[in-house]
């Protein structure tokens, strides 16, 4: 996280947060307070004017959403808060953050390639690369696929390659 000041001189990091939208309360038109939930509890995220009206469609209750912004502690509550910049579904935020599809594979059959070339071309013309890691007996490496084969990104496509025969996993690596 980036380390900044805050409204007051107090310390603010810049943090990318996600869970379920638990509750939404309006405070006139300057600004909205979301409740939301993941595994480990709650936060609030705070949303002031423009960010509110740019992202208020997204804000329906138990929708799973990615909030970036800054984080501190409110100076009335004590509670931690996040001063939200943006907010995306986690497909649209797995799309934009994920730099490679690592799919790792062991024992694969002669079908492999064809089984993944079917996945794979359906989520053709995005921006992450999708990268291979084999593993045997004999040795191990790592294939990275050509531009042409860069994909959107998807929780679903992770599923679909990971539910494959002879894949171990599919997973994104994230990064800005």
């Amino acid at each position: 996280p980036q380390e900044g000041r805050g409204r007051y001189g107090g310390s603010q990091q810049a943090f990318i947060l996600a869970g379920s939208v638990v509750s939404l309360r309006k405070q006139g038109e300057s600004r909205a307070f979301v409740q939301v939930e993941d595994y480990s509890g709650r936060f609030e995220a705070v949303l002031y004017r423009e960010s509110w009206t740019e992202f208020a469609p997204l804000l329906t209750r138990d929708a799973i959403l990615v909030f970036e912004g800054s984080l501190s502690i409110d100076d009335f509550s004590g509670n931690y808060q996040l001063r939200t910049q943006r907010v995306a579904t986690i497909e649209s935020a797995c799309e934009r953050q994920a730099r490679v599809l690592r799919v790792r594979v062991n024992g694969i059959g002669s079908d492999f390639a064809s089984r993944l070339y079917e996945v794979l071309e359906a989520c053709r013309g995005g921006s992450t690369t999708v990268r291979i890691a084999f593993s045997n007996q004999s040795g191990r490496g790592e294939i990275e696929l050509g531009p042409e084969w860069r994909v959107r990104a998807s929780p679903a496509l992770a599923r679909t390659v990971g539910a494959l025969d002879g894949v171990l996993d599919a997973e994104f690596v994230y990064g800005q």
